[in-house]
């Protein structure tokens, strides 16, 4: 009776994983009107083609680097994001900026030290060193505009030794 329920228990978990994988968000993706798909919460490293996850409150542009772009470990890339206004001309609230960065299972707020490079409604990093630092980078903005609606983006960096 136990080698049943193993069995079962497998055939369950091996469907639930075919049916949750990343290819399965592009055919969820066909599936809803775009403009649903793009306000609903995607986990980082699932939204490929849009670095856009929710877009309720300030909008975000990544103006460099492109999203999924792939760099040397011995190469400086400049970091460029620009906070505009929410569609009813509600201006965003810098002080709620949080920037996240995760690297397989690990992630870290790295806020304070972007805060330093903002300017205005922007954030403009000249020289990010990787040196030493190898794999995939996944990055998570949030922002509130000043009547308190959350906006976040995300956006991945590959860096090769």
């Amino acid at each position: 009776m136990p080698v049943h329920r193993l069995s079962w228990c497998i055939l369950v978990v091996a469907f639930v994983l075919s049916v949750v994988s990343p290819a399965s968000a592009d055919t969820w993706r066909l599936m809803i009107d775009p403009e649903t798909f793009e306000r609903m919460p995607v986990k980082l490293g699932y939204s490929q083609k849009t670095s856009t996850v929710r877009r309720i409150g300030p909008r975000i542009q990544l103006r460099h680097p492109a999203n999924n772009s792939i760099f040397a470990a011995n190469e400086n890339i400049a970091v460029s994001l620009v906070f505009l206004p929410a569609r009813d001309g509600a201006k965003p609230d810098m002080a709620t900026l949080d920037v996240q960065v995760k690297k397989g299972w690990f992630g870290k707020n790295i806020t304070r030290v972007v805060m330093p490079f903002v300017v205005d409604n922007s954030v403009y990093i000249p020289e990010v060193d990787f040196s030493g630092h190898t794999g995939k980078f996944d990055f998570k903005i949030s922002i509130s505009d000043r009547r308190g609606r959350t906006s976040s983006a995300s956006f991945r960096i590959t860096v090769t030794s």
